[in-house]
Order: C-alpha cells, then sequence, then structure tokens
C-alpha cells in the first residue's frame, strides 16, 4: 500500500444508532460478553453528572490502566508456546523485544481519566461507560464477523464493530495529544447536534456553549474538554454511517511466514470514506484481517494478492504508523519492525486530521 493525500468523507444516509441504545441492545443479545452494569442512557458529554456504576461499586475495582489496546484484542497475538505476545518498542535507539501478558501493554495509567474528580467512578467513567462496554459489544460482534465472514445483520453487532473501529482511531495516547492541541487552540468546531446536546445537560454554572467550553479550557476542563470530544468522535453519525454502509469481509492469509503485526494505532484508511477507492483495513489477528470497502473490488484487490506480499505490505504500514509500541505472535519480527518504527516522516498537513492514509492496491 502507498500513502495517499486526504479528503474529507461526506454523510450517508442511514440508521446509525447512539451508543447507549446499542449497548442496551447488546446487553440483551447472548452472544455478547458481559459489561459493567450501569445506565448509558445519558451521553459521556454531561462528565458532571452523579452517576452510579453498579459494576464497580468497590472504588479499589475502579481500573486505573486503561487500554487503548483493548485486553480481547490483543489476546489474538498470543503466543501459544508462551502464553505471552511480543512487544516491540524504541524506548532509545534500538528496539527491544519483550514478552507480555494482555495486561501488560496496549495501556495507560489514567489515560482517559477526568481531571479534578474525587470520586474515581467519575474520574473513571470515560473508561467505565464508553471504553469497557465498547470493548465487550465489539468482541462479541468480532466473533460474529468471523464466522459469517460479512457485516452483521443484528443492528446492535453491526454499529457496535463499527463504533469500536471508530474509538480506534481516536483513543491512542499520541491521538488523544493531538485532540488536546485541538482544544488547547481553540480549533475544534462544534456542531449544532453537539451543542443541543451540551444544551441539554447544562448546568447554570455551566459555560453557555459547547464552543465556549473547549475556549475556557484550564487544565480541568481540558480534561472534561477532551471526554465530550472523545465521545463525539466515538459516536460520530457520519463516519459511522459511511462504515456501516461499506461491504465487509474477514481476509485470511495462507501460510503467513510471521504473521500480520498490530500497533498502538492499527487501523490503515484511505483518504477519505465517500469514494471508490475507499477502505477501513484493521489487523484481527496474525493471520488476518478485517476489511470494509465502498467496492468490491477492492475487497478482491486485496484478497487476490500473494499472501506473503499482502503480509508484508500491511506489516509495512502498521510499523511506519506506530507510534511506541508494535504487537506480534512472533520474536522474529525485530530487524523488519528496526527498520521502520520511528522512522517514517509524520503525514504531511496533519494528514486526514492528523493521520495516516493509504492507497488501495488497484491498478
Amino acid at each position: 500500500m502507498s500513502r495517499s493525500p486526504p479528503t474529507a468523507p461526506t454523510p450517508c444516509a442511514v440508521d446509525f444508532l447512539p451508543f447507549s441504545r446499542i449497548f442496551a441492545r447488546v446487553r440483551q443479545t447472548p452472544s455478547a460478553a458481559p459489561a459493567p452494569q450501569g445506565s448509558l442512557a445519558v451521553p459521556i458529554a454531561n462528565v458532571q453528572l452523579r452517576l452510579r456504576i453498579g459494576g464497580y461499586a468497590n472504588p479499589l475495582s475502579v481500573p486505573r490502566d486503561h487500554h487503548f489496546l483493548p485486553r480481547f484484542y490483543l489476546s489474538r497475538w498470543i503466543d501459544p508456546g508462551i502464553g505471552e505476545l511480543w512487544e516491540y518498542s524504541r524506548p532509545r535507539d534500538l528496539v527491544v523485544v519483550r514478552r507480555r501478558s494482555t495486561k501488560g501493554t496496549g495501556k495507560q495509567e489514567h489515560l482517559y481519566s477526568i481531571a479534578g474528580e474525587v470520586d474515581p467512578q467519575l474520574r473513571e467513567q470515560v473508561e467505565l461507560r464508553l471504553m469497557s462496554p465498547l470493548d465487550n459489544v465489539a468482541a462479541a460482534a468480532l466473533d460474529h464477523i468471523e464466522r459469517t465472514k460479512q457485516r452483521p445483520t443484528d443492528i446492535a453487532l453491526r454499529d457496535g464493530w463499527a463504533r469500536f473501529v471508530m474509538s480506534l482511531l481516536h483513543r491512542s495516547p499520541r491521538r488523544l495529544a493531538y485532540l488536546e492541541n485541538l482544544i488547547r487552540n481553540h480549533i475544534v468546531e462544534t456542531t449544532p447536534e453537539d451543542e443541543a446536546t451540551y444544551q441539554a445537560l447544562r448546568r447554570p454554572e455551566d459555560p453557555p456553549t459547547l464552543s465556549r467550553v473547549f475556549a475556557d479550557a484550564d487544565e480541568t476542563r481540558l480534561s472534561r474538554s477532551r471526554a465530550v470530544l472523545l465521545q463525539s468522535l466515538v459516536d460520530s453519525t457520519m463516519i459511522g454511517n459511511a462504515i456501516v454502509l461499506m461491504s465487509w469481509s474477514i481476509i485470511q492469509l495462507s501460510k503467513p511466514k510471521h504473521g500480520l503485526l498490530t500497533c498502538d494505532d492499527p487501523v490503515l484508511m484511505s483518504n477519505g470514506l465517500d469514494h471508490d477507492r475507499s477502505f477501513i483495513a484493521l489487523p484481527v489477528g496474525p493471520d488476518r484481517l478485517f476489511l470494509a470497502a465502498n467496492r468490491q473490488d477492492v475487497i478482491r484487490a486485496f484478497a487476490d494478492q500473494d499472501s506473503a506480499a499482502l503480509e508484508r505490505a500491511f506489516n509495512d504500514a502498521v510499523c511506519q504508523q506506530a507510534d511506541q509500541i508494535v504487537i506480534g505472535r512472533s520474536n522474529q519480527h525485530r530487524k523488519f519492525v528496526e527498520n521502520r518504527l520511528g522512522r517514517g516522516e509524520p503525514p504531511h498537513n496533519g494528514g486526514l486530521g492528523g493521520r495516516y492514509t493509504w492507497a488501495a492496491p488497484l491498478l
């Protein structure tokens, strides 16, 4: 795959349900993994609302480590010979390879925490009420997609997976730093829908508009503003609509050499989602990847590639796009990762919202 210049996506018309409704449905779906108890009827934007999260009644059980790469996702790269996976990083000049458990990598302490909240359940509510339930939905959805090799007909699973892919675009430490910079420099533009949601939740002492919240952000408000913005991006109807209208597939590699890699920024996407060559790709194991595209010939263009060439191309792209870590099932990627991790140029002009974009292998 080659990099490509960015264009902006356009909205599509489809019933992409709000996350609160999706999670309510999935909790009743037999195949869904269990999730923390608690109401999701109020958006995460209402970061000051005092709610009780029943599944975490004991403050000691409120998580401090927040996984930007969920453990269900990381578990797909466990080396069966050691019961752990292999993490590649470059803390200094040379790449270091370490054995890690799924608990010990792809995470950062208090990554999504809301500053200024003393109550741990309120401080960690982005993790408790957004990321953790979202990951549970995604685990069930991926099981279904792998069994059927197509987009789920169940709306809860379909939209849950689309929303999970969107979350991976924005939940990493590098991406959150990028979002904070937008807020600090007053670059964020709010939509009428964002403002209407804020007005419905605003307290008398809060700023009059959501854009004012972003503009006035001190360190405490910056943290709260970031939570609002993160929820808005993960719940984007425009991007969600585009993804659920695409054709979905799982591409299986035959006899991979050392296996596909993943990283702390694992979603590879085209320069916009509104054109004939649009696609989104995500490695979902060392021998398979999830692919969504607007046209079947784009999916075929990937699927028809020589397996070894496809493995190398995706691993090359993953390593170039990675920020701090690359994950593999094998410890045989050292030289490959050494030549790529941290060696690429950053996206020109911020890329598509600060992201790399890639071109499909079409003639």
